[in-house]
Order: structure tokens, then sequence, then C-alpha cells
């Protein structure tokens, strides 16, 4: 008959009622007569408590190589003949086989239970003869040391114990041992070992499982970025081609979809960095100028399909060097800005930037992003930085993330020794405000203009939000400005020659009649266009929104230069057709991405599917540099690097080649671990055609870009005075392939004007002059003809206005330039 015949939660209460009884006669041992009776009825009320046909208490005597236990105490139940009783008596030994698999698991603390049928093979011929069919075994130490273990055996049934069941045990082993211990007068040593020990096996677990955790997030990183390495390459470079409109849509959701998996992936990365205290803050000097524009470029390009506007205000007044983490600033303010993007169906997003002066005592950079949101209920704000959390899950109910962003920046501002706050109105919007200590370099400031007292700009612009943006910069530049709301209004402000800059939006400026406008006006024009529109008059420069400080003081110091936004991003900032190049990947797809990214810069590539091969022909060949799989089979990058460095004993090549890890594993530390074996850089995937440029123009020296390319270009420069190669490759996609096409069509189409404008010349058709004259300009503006464009608008406002006299005086030379174009063109093609 069961002692406990009831629910299982009745039976937990009794197991402790139990362990009560026990503590009681373990605990209150007066003398060493008294040991063994105690522990005697102790395993009998183990026995029956369980249910069980065995309870006993092994010692335990090592021989040599074997385990070999000797039975101290025994109670059995007499339920059923019990079989093999004089083997029980008769000991138990552990062969050398199976000895470091039960010493190292005892040893650790850890127990043995359950059916000994699930049992592995050596577990099961070692206790095969004891008639045990469930068997439970809990060790015990003495003065940290493995002394034996409690078992409970059942001969009947096959059964599995629970974790109450098993705690119970653990405890009645340690009043046992505690029992023993005062027997031998050391209790007081032995409790604080074994709770040592014990500290120490946690601590030891702790380390391991975190040990475990990292490993597994390093491979996770890299199984993961593997392929979204493939699928994020191909679609670079299918962008790159010409398709329909519908497929460059499918293309682009395909990669920014990888691009939001990398940044989940990032996230969880980063936070396992944070709870294991390994992330770091690396304080460097940087440029505030690049980290602005990084950021901006990279959110405006997140916001080309939403109803959003992007604002930004930087305080022109902000040092434009500082010492501080470069990489983590941007990270908060990216976090930050896209969070709000994803959280702000309409209306803006915006970005501000100041200073804070004696901040504990010194100086801070402020960063505040605010939005027109949906908004956090009040009751939410609590919890806004905790890890996993979203709120308002219903709401916001398939928008993107698993809710560590927040949490993460909050932690980068902590480690970096600074604070973050938010307020927010439900329904209204929020504004998270950053402050980050700094250290100034210098005193050149975030953005300056030159003479500013000489500076009057006229500004056309009906957008409030874009208007209020250049009010608060040119105030904060120091420039003397005049808003006007209606074409008339800015006409008659040009006409009165009192401006030096002109800033119209882009739109407005297509509906106004340049006929009202005084010709000659020392009047400098810039549009204002949304990014990503298309401007129609390419000839003039263009400030893309978000307007802030920096670029409208390059504006007002003619240091602007007119850029057209394009579908593709141009990347190979630079050629090198006498480089060689090693890319080395077991994956063929990553190969296909990796040459087809370094293809613009016209480099010869070779690729290896492997080390072994890698090796043979960085031996046969002498590259300038060679790109290295970190993870491979057989004959992996770490291993491949530190042979090439071993041939350097004889031949500086192998020492000095630049040799560049390609890495999907990002966990902390990486980046120094590779350094130390032999790499002289690392790219991780999937490839950033950024990252991938600020290597290549890294390491891939000098005279590799000064052979043929360089003389080329010097070529060009000498004899190409009125032809911007560079700038028209650019607007060509980065293809000179296309831009060559490009041209090929501007000398036809060139000598064809020539004749037409000279034919309206000897007739006076000064009705058909403009429209001959407007073509040559938007097209040579195209083709990096700059100043041949502007020569051509000067014309065309005057065939506009009826200037008979400016085009009488300035059209011979305007013809002599255009024919001196074409000829660069012809010499060119």
């Amino acid at each position: 008959m069961k002692l406990f015949p009831f629910s299982k939660e009745k039976r937990i209460t009794g197991i402790w009622q139990e362990a009560r009884k026990i503590a009681e006669l373990l605990l209150n041992i007066g003398s060493d007569e008294d040991v063994g009776s105690a522990l005697m009825q102790s395993l009998e009320l183990v026995c029956r408590l369980f249910d069980a046909d065995r309870t006993m208490l092994w010692r335990n005597e090592t021989r040599n190589d074997t385990l070999h236990f000797v039975l101290e105490y025994i109670w059995h139940s007499n339920r059923t003949s019990i079989q093999a009783e004089k083997s029980v008596h008769a000991g138990l030994a552990i062969s050398y086989d199976e000895r470091p698999t039960w010493e190292r698991r005892f040893t650790l603390g850890e127990h043995i239970s359950g059916p000994l049928s699930e049992q592995n093979q050596h577990d099961r011929e070692a206790l095969s003869g004891y008639g045990t069919k469930s068997f439970a075994i809990i060790p015990i130490s003495l003065r940290g040391r493995f002394w034996g273990f409690l078992a409970v055996s059942d001969c009947v049934q096959e059964r599995h114990f629970s974790q109450d069941e098993i705690d119970f045990l653990q405890t009645t082993s340690l009043m046992m041992a505690s029992a023993v211990a005062r027997v031998m007068m050391v209790e007081l040593e032995i409790l604080v070992n074994e709770r040592t020990r014990e500290l120490e096996l946690q601590h030891s677990k702790a380390e391991s499982a975190n040990r475990a955790k990292s490993a597994f997030l390093a491979n996770m990183s890299h199984e993961i970025r593997t392929p979204l390495n493939a699928i994020v390459g191909m679609t670079e470079l299918a962008l790159r081609e010409e398709m329909s409109t519908a497929a460059r849509e499918y293309n682009f959701a395909i990669k920014q979809a990888g691009a939001n998996l990398l940044s989940i992936i990032s996230d969880i990365l980063d936070f396992s960095k944070i709870e294991s205290g390994s992330l770091e803050v690396v304080n460097d000097e940087y440029m505030l100028t690049s980290l602005i524009n990084d950021v901006i470029s990279i959110v405006r390009t997140r916001m080309f399909d939403s109803r959003l506007r992007f604002l930004v205000n930087v305080d022109s007044n902000l040092p434009k060097a500082m010492v501080g983490d470069e990489i983590r600033i941007r990270q908060i303010m990216l976090n930050l800005l896209l969070n709000a993007v994803k959280y702000t169906e309409k209306g803006f997003v915006s970005l501000s930037v100041s200073s804070k002066e004696n901040y504990h005592g010194g100086f801070a950079i402020c960063i505040d992003v605010a939005d027109s949101g949906i908004g956090i209920i009040k009751e939410n704000l609590a919890v806004m930085f905790d890890e996993f959390v979203q709120v308002d899950a219903y709401k916001n109910k398939g928008i993107e993330g698993i809710g560590l962003g927040l949490a993460i920046t909050k932690n980068l501002v902590s480690k970096m020794g600074g604070e973050i706050n938010v307020e927010s109105q439900y329904g209204v919007g929020s504004t998270f405000s950053v402050v980050l200590p700094q250290t100034i370099i210098g005193n050149e400031k975030f953005a300056i203009v030159n003479n500013p007292q000489d500076k009057n700009v006229v500004v056309y612009e009906r957008r409030r939000d874009t208007e209020e943006s250049i009010i608060k910069t040119m105030e904060d530049l120091v420039v003397r400005y005049t808003i006007v709301d209606s074409t008339s209004k800015y006409v008659n402000e040009l006409n009165q020659n009192k401006y030096t800059h002109s800033f119209v939006a882009a739109d407005l400026y297509n509906t106004i009649d340049r006929t009202l406008i005084t010709h000659g006006l020392d009047v400098k024009t810039t549009l204002i266009s949304e990014y990503g529109d298309v401007v129609a008059d390419q000839s003039l420069p263009v400030l893309y929104t978000p307007i802030y400080s920096l670029p409208v003081a390059n504006v007002l110091n003619y240091n602007h230069h007119s850029t057209q936004v394009s579908g593709n991003r141009v990347i190979g900032r630079f050629t090198a057709p006498n480089a060689r190049i090693l890319v080395v990947d077991d994956i063929n797809t990553n190969l296909i991405v990796a040459k087809g990214l370094i293809t613009p810069y016209q480099m010869q590539i070779d690729t290896a599917l492997s080390g072994k091969e890698a090796l043979q022909l960085i031996q046969n060949n002498r590259y300038n540099l060679v790109f290295m799989e970190q993870k491979m089979p057989e004959m992996d990058g770490l291993e491949v690097t530190k042979r090439i460095r071993e041939l350097g004993a004889d031949d500086r090549y192998y020492r000095t080649l630049p040799i560049i890890a390609l890495t999907a594993n990002v966990t902390s530390g990486i980046d120094e671990i590779l350094l130390t074996k032999g790499f002289n850089d690392f790219l991780s995937k999937p490839i950033d055609t950024v990252k991938l440029n600020t290597v290549l123009e890294r390491w891939i020296p000098k005279e590799a870009r000064s052979g043929i390319c360089e003389k080329k270009e010097n070529a060009q420069k000498s004899l190409f005075d009125r032809l911007d190669i560079d700038k028209g490759i650019a607007n060509s996609g980065g293809k000179e392939e296309l831009y060559k096409e490009i041209l090929a069509v501007f000398y036809e189409d060139g000598l064809q004007k020539i004749d037409e404008i000279e034919g309206c010349m000897a007739s006076g058709d000064m009705n058909n002059y403009p429209i001959y004259v407007h073509a040559i300009k938007s097209a040579a503006a195209n083709i990096g003809a700059e100043r041949l464009s502007e020569a051509a608008n000067a014309l065309e406002v005057a065939g506009d206005s009826g200037d008979i006299n400016y085009i009488q005086s300035n059209n011979a030379n305007f013809i002599a330039d255009l024919k001196a174009l074409l000829d660069e063109i012809k010499s060119y093609l």
C-alpha cells in the first residue's frame, strides 16, 4: 500500500513533511552510536515515501582505474522478493571505460535517474545485475570531494522521478552528509566547503552556459548571414541591370526585407553582448559631418516610398570633430529614427542635434528624435525601454521588429555615460531625447558661411515644414533672408537685384515665366526638391530634403554640386585596372556576389572555391589583395592565412600581402581575433558596398591605380577641359558603357543642333532659337558639360525675353564651344 495514495499536490506537501522528520533525525544526533540508527530510519522514511524497494547509502573507494562503491547502509521494503541481494552487498564496481562519465557527473553534483531501460549502454551493464528497473542516484560530497551517493531503487516498475522528488533526495543527501560530518567533528568546515563547491559549480555551469550561448550566437550569425549575403548581394547586382518598373520594385522589396532581417540579427547579437557585459564602447576621433550625412542617407532611403516628411536641424555651432564612439552614436540615431518611421504613418519624423554645455562638468551633444506618429499611452512609458516589448501590440500588429531596439539604445546610452528620456502624447506623437558626453577637438564648426554679411537669400517655398527648416538654418548661419509665398513676389524681389542667392522649390520654378525676370542678374539659383524627385532643369544645383545647415552652407560657399538621384547607388569611387585580387569562398554564389560588387572597380579578379586552391593561386601569382572567407571545410581561412604568413620567411610578399577576412560572424571581439591571426582587415556579410569601397581604398596601393587608368584620367583632364567625365559617368548610374552610348547620341544631336541654331540666326527666327538651345542645356548637364549648359541657359533666357543683343554677342562663342565639346566627345569615344 502506498504511503501517499492521493494527488500530486498533496503528495508534494507530504514530501516536505517527511523532510522535516528526516531533518529532526539527522540534525539532532547526540553521539556516534546514534548515527547508524538515524541513517537507517531516514532510509526507511525515504523508501516508504517513494514506494520503492530499496534505499541505500554507498561510500566511494576508488581503486586504481575502477570506481568501487561500498554499501554502508541499506533498507528494503520486502514488498516483493528482491533478486541479486548478494550482489548488492558485494559492492558496485564501475570499470575504467565507464569511469570518466560517472566520475565527471558525480563530481559536478549531477544526479542519474529514471528507468534502467532508458540509460546508456554502460550504465545498463553496470546496474543490470541488481534487479533494478528504475533508480535515482544522488551524489554526496564531503570537504568538496565526492564521498558516495544516496540511491533509491524500484525493482517492480519503470518510473521517472519528478523534480520535486529529486530536490527532496538532494536535500536528504545533504543532511546525511551533514550527519557524517558532525561525527567527524568537521561539520563547519565541510558545510563551508560544500557551499563553496556549490557556488563554484553554479558559476562553472553559468560560464559553460554563457560559452554555449556565445557559440550558438556565433554559429547562428554565420549560418543566417551566409545565405543572406547571397540574397542581398544578388539583389544589389540585379538592381543595376535594366528591368521593368515592377521587377525593380520586387527586387527593392527583397533587398529591404534582407536589410530588416539583418537588423533583427544585429539587435539580437547586440543584446547578447549587453547581457553578457561584453559590449564595448570604443572612443576615437570622428567627424560629426560624416556621421550626420550617413544617418540622413540611410533614413531617407528607408522613407523613400512613404508619405512622411523628414526634417533635420543641426546646430551649425557644433564642433566638426569630436572624440566618441561614432559607430554606437550612429546606431543610437538610427534606432530612434527608424523606430519613429515604423510607428508613423503620416506627417513627419525629425532629427535635431544640438549641444549642452557643462554636462557633468563637460561637453555633450543632444539628439532629439520627434515624430507625428501614434504616440505612447502614459501607462506604457515605464516599459518603453524593456527588452522584447512592443507596446499597444494590437494597434501595432504587422509592424516589423522584436522589441529590442529601444532596450539596446538605452543600454548604449548608459554605457556611454549619457541619459535618454521620452515624452509622448497618445495619438499626437513622441519625442526621444538623448544626451551623450563627448570630447571636442579643435575649433572648427559643423557648418560655417564665409562672409555671411555679404550673403542675401530670397526663398520661394510653399511647404511649411521645409520653409521652417530653411528659416532655422538661415538664422543659425547668421545669413540675411526673405521668404516669399507667390510667384509675383518672388519675381519682384529678384528684380530688385539685391540678392546673392535664390532658393526656390523645383516644382514652383518650373511654373515661373523667366521673361519676367530681368536678364543679367548676378544671383545664384538653387532648386529645392524632395529626395528622389527628378529635377527637370539639371543645369542648376539642387538641395534635396531634408534641408539643414551643412548643405545650405555649402551652397552659399559655392561648394555645392548638382546631384541627380538615381535608382541605383553609384559605387566604385575609383578604378584600378592594374590591380589583381583574389576572392576565396567555398560557396559559389558568394563568389558571384563578391565578384559582381567589385567589377565596377575594373580590377582583375580571380576566385577560389577552397583554401587549398587559394594557397596554390597565391603562390603562383602576385596579388594586391585577397578576400578570404573565414569558415571553410578542410582548410579554413585562418589556416590558409597562417600558411601564407609562414611562407614570408624568404619572401616579403607573403608577409605583407593584405588579406581581408570575409566573415558572417559578427560577435563581439571577432575583429580583434582575426587581426591577431594574420588578417589585415575584415568585411562582414552581407557585404555593404560602402564598406567594401572603404576597404578597397584603404588597401589597394596607389601604384595599382596609377597605370593605364591614371594616365587616361590625366589625358582626359588635359584634353577634355569642357567635359567632366567622372560626373557624366555618375549621372549614368556609374556605368561607363552607358555613358558612352549617351555621348554618341549627344554627338549626333549636337551636329544637328548646330545647323538648326545657325539657321535660326541666319533667318532671325527667335521663336525656335530658345527651344534648340534648351535641348542643349539639359543634355549637356547630363553628360558633364556644365559650362556649356550654363551658357545655353543664359541664351535660352535671353531668347525667351527677346534680348537679341545678348544672343548676337554670345552665340558665336557658344557654337564654338559646342563644336569643341563634340571634338572632345569624338576623341573620348
